[in-house]
């Protein structure tokens, strides 16, 4: 499985208004075509509402003329562990692309779904992780929502430990 982070460029969207993004990341797009040989791309635009319902379109445009099947995560679906499970798995490349992170990342939480997938990460094995431009401040908070929440586990069990006491 590959794992890519999308940020800071435009793949030739469609804008809410009609009007159409620059395609910027032609070289990205042929550098992930040649991952793999399972064309298999799960697309997880959560990071705009408004990408989402278009954003797919464009990825089948750049995508299945190099052999892909290509299906969405939909933001509904982070609701359903067995939806985000099942999709997963099927995915040789995993595409997360589009707007605004921290967005996403609210979402994410709000259902677990970045519990989910990080665990999910941990027991795969992906082969190349590609990151493109700011969208390490994608990993950056899940990192630091992980040393939040461990901070919170170990001040839990001083408060129990000192309870006892």
């Amino acid at each position: 499985m590959n794992l890519v982070l999308i940020g800071g460029g435009n793949n030739g969207h469609i804008r809410s208004d009609g009007t159409k993004t620059p395609y910027e990341l032609k070289e990205i797009d042929e550098y992930i075509n040649s991952l793999t040989t399972d064309k298999k791309l799960l697309f997880i635009g959560h990071a705009n509402k408004e990408f989402e319902r278009t954003y797919l379109k464009t990825i089948k445009e750049i995508y299945e003329p190099f052999g892909f099947e290509c299906k969405i995560l939909k933001l509904n679906f982070i609701k359903n562990p067995d939806k985000c499970r099942e999709l997963l798995d099927w995915a040789s490349v995993i595409y997360i692309g589009g707007g605004n992170t921290s967005l996403m990342l609210d979402k994410w939480k709000e259902y677990d779904f970045d519990k989910l997938f990080l665990s999910y990460l941990d027991k795969m094995e992906c082969n190349k992780k590609i990151y493109h431009t700011e969208f390490n401040n994608f990993e950056l908070g899940l990192i630091q929502d992980q040393i939040r929440q461990k901070e919170k586990e170990l001040e839990n069990k001083e408060e129990k430990i000192n309870e006892i006491d």
